[in-house]
């Protein structure tokens, strides 16, 4: 079955809107100017102008009646007529002015019952038909909920028809249709969000040099000793694919200066388990519980001043380049667990409501994580820090752990502060460790039992914890 692309139906809807609105132009035009320009006795007003029309008449009728009637009742009829008499001379003209006066009185009682009356059964019949009108208004409503449900229903199959199509273009257009789809339907937003993710998810072969980029075979080999093959088909471009999707789900994630139109998706589980991603940049952004375990970055991640509001998950994850969480807020756990940084990794300012769980991670350049804070548990035990480790001027607010960590470089844990439970036990330096102007709690920390190599140097904690950091004010440091 053929799919209509997204930017069709906007246009056929566009189109009807045009060829819809022109039968309704003149009205529209005269209520935006004003009611003056408005159509004086328009054709849906003539059923209230004739009822108006009616009661006047009505009412001069039953004046004119009750003048007549009250003029034979006091005066009398001329002979052989039904016609009143003259007044008499001492009435003169003042007697049927009053008559008039008594005629146009009983004419207003009248019409006043007549119009309580009238009130009264409107409103019985308002009562009668209330009922049978909200259960119209509630149909009508059902009806429309249906047509959109089915509009956006027809949309999405279109849109993931779109992102499975073998060129590159086509799956572009899907990737945003998806996302526009997810804006305007709300029930299923999860579900268009949950789409995107999956296709980065999906395996490709994002070697540039193959002659054959995209196209890779999988198997698999059951339970039973069957051997099922996947083939994956050419996809070239795909690479660009998945950086639009990761520029627009970030972009839906943005605290400020989101683009027109662009809902938050700031409450939307993202789950980019084992993905091939580049080109990532979340910064500024504010997201949910979000998955990366066992992904890959294999350029530079940033994830600066953004705030995870769920969990945080990165176990497993393989960083290839520079990743930044420099002033980035955990409100819940962020692992890193076994997570492998390639080049340095920048925590700058970082807090740490739940725990901050880097156990076994392992850290091949430089690492920064001055001035952060750990409001949870902070544990490292068992990690590996090839080159520098930056610790300087931390808040630990609970244990920190440090036990059996290797560090190959530089330690520094200047100015930092420890609650009491601190553990460094079986901890390895090979090179300088700094804990000058680091603030302890009483059972200060378990160095007694780490491990310093020959030529490495230990440098006590002192009684100044607000020492300043020597890295502090160094151009080039990562926001």
């Amino acid at each position: 079955m053929a799919s209509q692309a997204p930017g069709d139906s906007l246009a056929n809807a566009a189109a009807d809107e045009q060829s819809g609105g022109a039968s309704q132009g003149d009205g529209v035009r005269h209520r935006a100017r004003g009611t003056l320009s408005y159509p004086i006795f328009h054709t849906s007003h003539w059923p209230m102008v004739l009822v108006v029309l009616g009661v006047i008449l009505l009412g001069l009728v039953i004046t004119a009646l009750a003048l007549w009637a009250m003029g034979l009742f006091l005066f009398g009829a001329l002979p052989g007529t039904l016609t009143p008499a003259p007044p008499n001379a001492n009435g003169g003209d003042e007697g049927w002015l009053g008559l008039l006066k008594v005629a146009l009185t009983v004419a207003a009682g009248v019409g006043g019952a007549v119009a309580l009356t009238v009130a009264y059964r409107k409103q019985r019949l308002a009562e009668r038909h209330e009922p049978r009108q909200v259960a119209e208004e509630e149909r009508a409503a059902a009806a429309a909920q249906r047509e959109a449900e089915r509009s956006h229903l027809e949309q999405y199959r279109a849109a993931v028809e779109q992102l499975a199509n073998g060129n590159s273009t086509v799956r572009l257009a899907g990737v945003y249709a998806l996302a526009n789809l997810a804006d305007a339907w709300t029930a299923r937003r999860q579900q268009c969000v949950d789409v995107l993710c999956a296709h980065v998810r999906t395996p490709w072969n994002s070697d540039q040099s193959s002659p054959g980029i995209g196209a890779i075979q999988e198997q698999e080999t059951t339970a039973d000793g069957k051997i099922i093959t996947r083939s994956y088909p050419d996809q070239s471009g795909e690479s660009e694919v998945r950086s639009t999707i990761l520029r627009v789900i970030g972009a839906h994630l943005r605290t400020g200066k989101r683009p027109t139109g662009y809902e938050s998706w700031s409450e939307m589980e993202l789950d980019l388990s084992g993905g091939d991603l580049n080109n990532l940049d979340w910064s500024d952004c504010e997201i949910g519980p979000v998955n990366f375990r066992e992904a890959t970055f294999r350029e530079d991640a940033w994830f600066s001043r953004s705030t995870f509001t769920g969990s945080a998950g990165f176990t497993n994850a393989n960083f290839g380049g520079d990743v930044v969480f420099s002033d980035a807020v955990f409100h819940a756990d962020a692992v890193f667990t076994d997570a492998i940084f390639v080049k340095e990794a920048w925590f700058k300012g970082a807090t740490f409501h739940g725990d901050g769980v880097f156990h076994e991670a392992a850290f091949g350049s430089g690492v920064w994580f001055h001035e952060a804070t750990f409001g949870g548990n902070a544990r490292f035990y068992n990690a590996t820090f090839a080159k520098s480790a930056i610790f300087d001027h931390v808040d630990f607010n609970r244990e920190a752990r440090f036990d059996n960590v290797s560090f190959e470089g530089e330690a520094r844990f200047h100015g930092a502060t420890f609650a009491d439970f601190t553990l460094f036990s079986g901890a390895r330096f090979s090179s300088v460790a700094w804990f000058a102007g680091a603030a302890f709690g009483e059972d200060g920390p378990d160095l007694d039992d780490a491990i310093f190599e020959e030529g490495s140097q230990l440098i006590r904690a002192s009684s100044n914890a607000l020492a300043p950091s020597p890295y502090e004010g160094v151009a080039g440091l990562p926001d």
